[in-house]
């Protein structure tokens, strides 16, 4: 009945948008106890206030000069929940204190708005600002471009291309490099094209580039296109963390076409760079095809920790020991020996005799 009276009879103090004013518990007679009772049974259910509320309850506490724990004891708003109004509606004191600011993205209908109010407000920019919820900079930064440009300059920029206008195009000869590329090449992706320029022609072209040239000269064929494989188990990757840890090798073997004459090719290959060290070329497949090829590899780069080979009659022998393993305990290397019937222990191996094949024999 006293907060009714009081809420009713008080007429002179100024007036608030606010339905009805709370009456500060410690204005009520009696001990700590009873203004605390009458705090706890005065309080009501929390009210939402709109974003046009809070930004009206900013200004008048600005202009108002008071401290913000009497303005809210005034209007009947919480100070804390002032304080985050502040925070959250783009207060320069509570940036400037490092608190978080809520970003907003203003239209340019906005913007207008805005600065044709502040120009009828009669207010300063920073009173302004709090009252519309936007930085000071920002006001500042629109009323400069309205007054350099008018209403049109606060459209921003656009970004991006403009609208009806196409990308563009590669110069002629890039898109010759590239179907020659190509016509050259069937088997090369966008990237291996893309690369294959950059290394050799010196040409810089995007793999999207490559793309639309091929598409418009009908060149892509099945390339992106690839068949569903079977599920099978996870492969076992292994890489040495530095080059020289571990060497790779391994033999193939080509038939020259018009001699009839098979030839043997052994590699040595960096498990870490897959970078050939050393590689031979022979009529004859014999233990000195290897031996000679590691010992011209540790002559140029150094001895390896280690070198991993399959169980070929080259390589390893069930009784004793083969020349090749001989060579490797006097150097002082460690022989890894891959097991039977599994070629995906020389994976990196393997894979430089399919680039080899395609790349450079089968032309």
């Amino acid at each position: 009945m006293a907060e009714d009276e009081s809420a009713g009879g008080d007429e002179s103090g100024p007036v608030s948008f606010l339905s009805r004013r709370t009456v500060d518990p410690r204005s009520l007679p009696g001990g700590r106890s009873e203004r605390r009772l009458a705090a706890r049974g005065g309080r009501r259910r929390r009210r939402l206030f709109t974003q046009e509320e809070k930004r009206a309850l900013l200004g008048e506490l600005a202009s108002s000069g008071e401290r913000v724990a009497v303005f809210g004891a005034r209007v009947g708003v919480h100070p804390s929940v002032l304080h985050h109004w502040r925070r959250t509606q783009g207060s320069p004191k509570a940036a400037a204190r490092g608190l978080a600011v809520a970003h907003r993205i203003f239209s340019p209908d906005e913007r207008r708005a805005a600065v044709e109010a502040h120009a009828k407000s009669g207010l300063t920019l920073r009173i302004f600002a709090q009252h519309w919820g936007v930085s000071v900079e920002s006001l500042r930064h629109w009323i400069k471009l309205y007054r350099a440009g008018g209403p049109k300059a606060l459209e921003g920029k656009q970004l991006g291309r403009p609208p009806g206008t196409k990308r563009s195009h590669l110069p002629p000869a890039v898109q010759a490099e590239i179907v020659r590329t190509k016509r050259r090449f069937p088997g090369f992706g966008l990237k291996k094209v893309r690369d294959f320029l950059m290394r050799f022609q010196g040409t810089r072209v995007s793999t999207s580039g490559v793309r639309r040239v091929l598409e418009v000269e009908g060149l892509r064929g099945r390339e992106g296109t690839r068949r569903a494989k079977k599920k099978r188990h996870p492969p076992r990757r292994f890489e040495r963390a530095k080059p020289g840890e571990l060497w790779q090798t391994d033999i193939t073997s080509f038939v020259l076409t018009r001699s009839g004459v098979r030839v043997y090719l052994v590699v040595f290959l960096d498990d870490f760079s897959r970078y050939v060290v050393t590689w031979k070329l022979s009529t004859r497949q014999k233990s000195e095809l290897v031996t000679e090829a590691l010992l011209e590899g540790i002559e140029r780069f150094g001895k390896p920790q280690e070198v991993l080979s399959d169980q070929g009659r080259q390589y390893f022998t069930w009784r004793g020991k083969s020349e090749f393993q001989k060579l490797l305990a006097r150097q002082g290397i460690a022989h890894v020996v891959a097991r039977t019937h599994h070629p995906q222990t020389l994976g990196k191996c393997e894979r430089l005799w399919e680039t080899i094949g395609t790349e450079l024999w089968e032309r």
